[in-house]
């Protein structure tokens, strides 16, 4: 019997780990299935006022952008949406916050709406890139959209790549009527791909 329990002791411990390591790649998963559903919604919207800058701002460790309101009880309209960590009970979160657009307005208050997408150790970590196909880990005060976005799951804790989703490329509405190349619709940035490998 002493030597049942040990096996069963260490069985279940084993079986515990998997579990909570299976959970925790599944809301990894949903968490970049969510961000690349709402990244590829992004509206090309002007500032306002005259500008010729686009409704888009994207650092290393987050982004706003413009895009169709969804969720219960909103009929339509545009909301500005904040996907990039903040601060809740439980300590650092990477949320998604949202607050309906308001033109000349580029900031969203993170307790705006908030849907936690990761709890520490993971964070994201995101890469922009434009038609000339490099990566870069901002995007603010440009004319355009990016023509893609990358996102990255970093582990705090161990200082690795997790999992990372590439090629979400954001949706283009040719502006003022022109089209093709004309407006800079080229193919997606080389190198880019659905998905790739963590240290890839």
């Amino acid at each position: 019997l002493w030597s049942l329990s040990i096996i069963s002791s260490q069985w279940l411990h084993s079986w515990r780990s998997t579990h909570d390591l299976l959970q925790r790649v599944e809301a990894i998963m949903m968490a970049l299935d969510r961000i690349a559903a709402d990244i590829g919604e992004a509206e090309f919207v002007r500032v306002g006022n005259g500008s010729k800058l686009v409704v888009f701002e994207g650092h290393s460790n987050g982004v706003t952008f413009v895009r169709t309101a969804i969720g219960p009880n909103v009929s339509g309209g545009l909301e500005l949406v904040r996907i990039g960590e903040s601060t809740a009970d439980r300590g650092e979160v990477v949320a998604r916050s949202r607050v309906a657009f308001v033109p000349g307005t580029l900031e969203v208050d993170p307790a705006s709406s908030p849907i936690v997408l990761l709890r520490r150790p993971f964070r994201l970590s995101f890469e922009f890139a434009g038609s000339d196909r490099i990566w870069r880990t901002d995007w603010q005060g440009e004319e355009k959209l990016p023509w893609a976005v990358r996102v990255t799951v970093l582990d705090g804790t161990a200082k690795r790549k997790i999992a990372r989703v590439a090629a979400v490329r954001a949706r283009l509405p040719a502006p003022d009527g022109c089209s093709g190349r004309a407006c800079g619709a080229d193919e997606v940035p080389d190198r880019v791909a659905s998905a790739n490998h963590p240290d890839g």
